[in-house]
């Protein structure tokens, strides 16, 4: 009965193919059943976090629209001499975080579109970097600092902060509350508060 078992379990076994845990090659998304056509692919924006500093100089760089013009027709190609995508699109998409063509589907561009012009920002944003690394590092520290410092400083980010709990008012700051002498009463407060 055991052996019949182990037979059994065996061919179940064979028939199936053997995945190691710790394949890098093999997402555990492979594992589950696939629609049809190609995966979604998501990549993260290299420029996003520095493109606001790259752009808050007086003036915009020339080499900038340098590699926006070269890398977009490098990247989707022309017909009759237009570009396939719009520069001022590709421009745009620079400023999403990661780059899916999700986003631009839901503001009305057909799929191939969005597709485009995704690929061609990736193109772009992978060109910014590359030049930056080679030409200016000095820069490319200064605006990575930049991004560093305005993501630390951020409305959005979440800190975990200690509670500290207010000492008591004394009773000499309340009177002037209760005698209805507001200033005195805040600029006490104040100092109270700051001394502590």
């Amino acid at each position: 009965m055991q052996q019949q078992a182990t037979a059994h379990s065996l061919a179940n076994a064979l028939n199936t193919p053997l995945v190691a845990a710790n394949d890098s090659c093999i997402s555990h998304d492979q594992t589950l059943k696939r629609k049809r056509g190609r995966p979604r692919i998501v990549t993260v924006n290299p420029v996003s976090v520095i493109l606001p500093s790259l752009l808050a100089e007086k003036k915009r760089p020339e080499w900038l629209d340098d590699i926006l013009f070269g890398s977009t027709l490098t990247a989707v190609g022309q017909s009759r001499n237009v570009s396939n995508v719009s520069m001022k699109d590709v421009r745009a998409a620079l400023w999403l975080p990661t780059f899916e063509t999700e986003p631009l589907q839901k503001l009305g561009y057909e799929k191939r579109q969005s597709e485009r012009i995704i690929k061609a920002a990736r193109f772009v944003a992978h060109g910014i970097i590359k030049y930056l690394e080679r030409s200016q590092p000095k820069t490319l520290e200064r605006l990575s600092a930049d991004a560093e410092v305005e993501v630390s400083q951020s409305y959005y980010i979440t800190r975990l902060e200690t509670y500290r709990p207010l000492k008591q008012v004394p009773d000499e700051i309340l009177e002037l509350y209760r005698q209805g002498d507001y200033y005195s009463y805040g600029k006490a407060l104040r100092d109270f508060r700051r001394a502590d």
